[in-house]
């Protein structure tokens, strides 16, 4: 009888601690504090001090038609103004991003994404706006995936913010009207972009993807 008591206690006990390391875990899950980055905390890299690896990457042709490589599940927006020219990034199947450079000052000058396969090809899927200046690039983990992003626009487009589940980035000025482009929590990420642009991005769009 005792040792059947004992036994009851100790499985409670453990029960009770087990509880514990998950109230304890999910507090600091959502206390833990996600990098931010901004001009103020971020290095300006000139074109010519690019690593070798984006600057020799294999371009993405641009989809203005979308027939290439539709794979996304549904696009959000564009937002921001009607000049420049159609841009539509599709990226290759089974690539995730690579890393992501902006130039900015109080627009959008300039946006590139890069791409990366499974085998450790780099494209560039995305180089619209202007040429030259310095950019803010940020690279990605290799399990980071963007998972909202939001910004200014008016006539152009003003600020981009991109949120991953690694980081928070966010360039540009602070005219224009705010947007939000958030996705499902789980299963979905935004990979694909749209737009158009000429000296500056005049409007941004998001292709959502599933994993």
């Amino acid at each position: 009888m005792k040792k059947s008591f004992f036994l009851t206690v100790l499985v409670l006990f453990s029960f009770m601690i087990s509880c514990q390391k998950d109230e304890i875990n999910e507090d600091v899950e959502k206390t833990q504090v996600i990098p931010s980055y901004d001009e103020t905390n971020s290095e300006l890299v000139d074109w010519n001090n690019f690593p070798k690896e984006l600057k020799n990457a294999i371009p993405i042709k641009n989809d203005v038609d979308n027939n290439i490589n539709k794979a996304y599940s549904y696009s959000v927006g564009p937002f921001g103004g009607s000049g420049g020219g159609a841009f539509n990034v599709n990226p290759p199947s089974g690539t995730k991003i690579h890393a992501i450079a902006m130039r900015t000052g109080s627009l959008v000058d300039k946006l590139i994404i890069y791409y990366i396969s499974p085998g450790g090809t780099i494209y560039t899927g995305m180089s619209q706006g202007g040429n030259g200046g310095a950019y803010y690039l940020h690279f990605f983990s290799s399990d980071e995936y963007i998972k909202r992003i939001a910004g200014r626009s008016g006539r152009y487009l003003d600020r981009l913010t991109i949120y991953t589940n690694k980081k928070t980035f966010s360039h540009g000025g602070s005219g224009g009207s705010a947007f939000n482009v958030s996705i499902p929590p789980s299963g979905f990420q935004i990979l694909g972009f749209f737009g158009r642009s000429g000296a500056l991005i005049d409007r941004i769009g998001f292709h959502i993807h599933t994993f």
